[in-house]
């Protein structure tokens, strides 16, 4: 239903309407001189049209023959190749010469494969050239007999396919002939079919299209003359339309609203200018396609074909939808169209006519009135007071959160809409309910109660009328008000009471202070006497081990006389009980100097006496002092370098360290066991590992290991002896570095003893996560 404005669609179907459109001008141009000329010459102008029309159909007719002539002759000629192609697979598969039999069945096999009826018409013959040059006929089939002289004739010279010709038969009639040779020019295959019957189609194709040729163009002539004198009278109501159809659109544009005609079968949408102009695009005659209106709706509304198709489907007479469209600069433009559905009477066909009005404005107002009723409706449900509003009916319009958690009630209670003893009626019950201040009147419009819960708390609820003659209230809590008013009266009854019960305590604290100042002359007696007592089992201690020391150096040294036979040879019993004597003197003394480094260690005499030297140099020390050990017991001892680390340490005491770990696993390693020292370095600190295939212990036993004088004492243990402080001994001075000592130990696995040493200044508390992973 749109249009260009000055022209009336020329391009509707073919040259008849062009020529209609010319002759219908609007009343505007028909004074024009292109009109004029076009209203005089249109005599001229027909009998030019008829003559061009018969020359170009001349043109195609003669085409037409050539073509139909071209394709009898390539199908004659395939027909050829394809019957010589099984005479000789016949003749190479049965070696044998040709029969009319095999030129029957080579002929009735193409005609199968190839249903072409000028294939059915097709003369053919078999010739045969004999050595002597006679020529003789074998077969021929698809008419009358040709005589031999005149086939012999056709084929002379045929080696090959020869091209298709037009050749004159011995009975006068024309036809399109083609010559193959068969084995080596030995025979020849002649074919030929009549041109009248090739011809027959192109001439009855001629025939009725001449005839329909003359037909149109009467109906030209006529109608050029109809539309001729029709064009005089179409300008007069063109000009009329015309007027109308500004006047519409100038309507529709001051109200921002255009029309629609919606062809739903062929997809077809006319818009009128107003449309165009109210979404920036520019004005076109021809109508818009589905997909491009397609295009430019938003993808989250409706598509319009599942509208169309739900209208059509259902009946509706009417549709209301509103969607959104992009305009020329790529902004969304909202669009409510209302259309109706109805029947073309011309066609028969449904079409959606309506407008489509531009609601854009109205969307944003809503946009906006919807964010600000969302931004305090947020508000309203964020602030800690109860709030609620009634209108002037008793229905609930809006409430908070906190509103339905101090009454008890879900979202689904609280719907806006419901009356007030509705509401209430679902909500739980109040305890207490005081009536601050009483209305004058009937018609006071504030009050305040306060309200208890059942859970405890007390709300102060204050009511106000609005002036639509609703009514608005806020709860507000004042359960810790409430529990304070207690509070207070509770605390002048126990302050009451503490006077009391503080002069009675007066008395009692001073007799307590009198038996704490007994107790503390009592414990420091004690502790004098702790104190004096650690040092008298010290000082015994070191005095004991001094004393022990020299008997036991003499019992040695003489032990070791005896053996060497200075003074005189012993028998086997004697070096024997030497021996023993000897072992038992330097276990005694061993376990005496054990005695003294504990005391010292314990009495604070042990003092490290740090200074740069090699880690290496120092294991590998202990390592030398028990090789004779480990060789006596057989028990393979290795041990790892650790080449340029050197931090202040006390050599001599990770010596006795390292000494003391590595005694203890050559000690309870059996014979032919293996006892291993590795060595790590890190960023800040060496790792030490004391690993062995001896008898292990078991977990419960680790916690008391390393105590002065613990041992762990088992069937497999029991025939170890030791005085138990060598790993007490070495726990301490590895500690004295800031470093720390772990065991990890199984039954009859063996045991792993980690000695962690920081190379920087003593901070025990940096190792504490190898600790516990230890």
């Amino acid at each position: 239903m749109t249009r260009g404005g000055a022209a009336c669609e020329p391009a509707r179907a073919g040259s008849f309407a062009i020529l209609a459109a010319w002759l219908k001008c609007p009343a505007s141009e028909s004074g024009s001189p292109l009109a004029a000329w076009l209203r005089a010459s249109l005599i001229p102008l027909l009998i030019i049209y008829v003559g061009t029309v018969g020359l170009s159909a001349w043109v195609l007719f003669v085409a037409g023959k050539s073509d139909a002539f071209a394709n009898a002759a390539a199908t004659i000629e395939s027909f050829c190749e394809r019957v010589a192609w099984r005479i000789e697979s016949g003749m190479m598969r049965n070696d044998a010469r040709p029969t009319e039999l095999a030129l029957l069945e080579a002929i009735a096999i193409v005609r199968r494969q190839t249903p072409d009826a000028a294939k059915r018409s097709v003369r053919l013959a078999l010739i045969e050239r004999g050595p002597d040059g006679v020529t003789r006929v074998v077969a021929q089939a698809g008419g009358a007999p040709l005589p031999a002289a005149w086939l012999a004739q056709e084929t002379a010279g045929a080696r090959s396919t020869a091209a298709p010709r037009e050749s004159v038969l011995p009975d006068g009639s024309s036809a399109i002939t083609v010559s193959r040779a068969i084995e080596e020019g030995r025979y020849a295959l002649w074919t030929g079919g009549n041109v009248d019957a090739a011809l027959s189609g192109w001439s009855a194709h001629a025939y009725s299209y001449g005839w329909l040729l003359t037909g149109a163009t009467g109906l030209v002539v006529c109608f050029a003359l109809f539309a001729r004198r029709q064009g005089r009278r179409a300008d007069i109501a063109e000009d009329a339309c015309e007027r109308f159809y500004d006047r519409v659109n100038t309507a529709l544009d001051s109200g921002r609203c255009g029309l629609w005609d919606w062809d739903v079968a062929a997809g077809r949408i006319h818009w009128s200018r107003s449309m165009y102009e109210m979404l920036g695009l520019t004005p076109r005659s021809t109508p818009l396609t589905f997909d491009e209106i397609a295009d430019r709706v938003h993808p989250d509304d409706v598509p319009l074909a599942d509208l169309a198709t739900g209208v059509t489907a259902n009946g509706d007479a009417l549709i209301d939808h509103e969607f959104r469209i992009r305009d020329a600069e790529g902004e969304w433009v909202w669009l409510r169209a209302r259309a109706r559905l109805i029947e073309d009477a011309a066609d028969k066909t449904m079409r959606l006519t309506g407008v489509a009005i531009d609601v854009s404005d109205q969307h944003r107002m809503k946009t906006a009135i919807d964010r600000a009723d969302s931004r305090l409706r947020d508000a309203i449900d964020q602030i800690s007071e109860a709030f609620v509003l009634w209108d002037a009916e008793n229905r609930l319009v809006l409430c908070n959160s906190k509103f339905r958690e101090l009454n008890g009630l879900s979202s689904a209670d609280a719907v806006a809409g419901r009356a007030y003893r509705e509401v209430m009626a679902r909500a739980r019950p109040p305890l207490v309910q005081i009536e601050q201040d009483a209305p004058g009147s009937a018609q006071s419009s504030a009050r305040r109660i306060e309200t208890g819960l059942s859970d405890g708390r007390w709300l102060q609820i204050s009511e106000r009328r609005t002036t639509d003659g609703g009514f608005v209230s806020v709860g507000m809590e004042i359960t810790s008000v409430k529990r304070q008013q207690d509070q207070l009266i509770e605390s002048e009854r126990r302050l009451t009471m503490m006077i009391a019960d503080l002069k009675r305590s007066r008395q009692a604290l001073e007799a307590q202070a009198q038996q704490f100042a007994e107790l503390a002359e009592r414990y420091l007696e004690q502790k004098s006497e702790a104190e004096s007592a650690n040092r008298a089992k010290l000082n015994f201690l070191s005095n004991m081990s001094h004393e022990l020391r020299t008997p036991l150096n003499a019992i040695i040294g003489f032990s070791e006389l005896m053996s060497s036979g200075v003074f005189g040879q012993l028998n086997d019993r004697h070096t024997q009980y030497c021996t023993h004597i000897r072992e038992s003197g330097l276990f005694l003394l061993q376990f005496v100097d054990d005695i003294l480094e504990m005391s010292r260690i314990e009495s604070g005499r042990r003092v490290l006496q740090r200074k740069e030297t090699s880690v290496d140099e120092s294991i590998q020390e202990a390592v030398l002092r028990v090789q004779g050990d480990a060789d006596a017991k057989r028990v393979a001892l290795v041990s790892e370098r650790l080449e340029n680390i050197s931090f202040p340490i006390d050599s001599l005491a990770i010596q006795q360290a390292m000494s003391h770990l590595l005694q203890n696993a050559i000690k309870f390693t059996p014979e032919g066991g293996r006892v291993a020292l590795r060595a790590r370095k890190t960023e800040s600190e060496v790792l030490l590992f004391v690993e062995d295939s001896g008898i292990g212990m078991a977990r419960e036993a680790l916690a008391s290991l390393g105590r002065p004088f613990e041992q762990v004492e088992n069937h497999d243990s029991k025939s170890y002896r030791g005085s138990g402080l060598g790993l007490a001994i070495a726990r301490s001075l590895i500690e004295m570095h800031g470093g720390t000592l772990r065991i990890r130990s199984a039954p009859g696995k063996g045991t792993i003893v980690r000695v962690c040493l920081p190379m920087g200044e003593n901070r025990n508390d940096a190792w504490l996560p190898l600790l516990k992973s230890a």
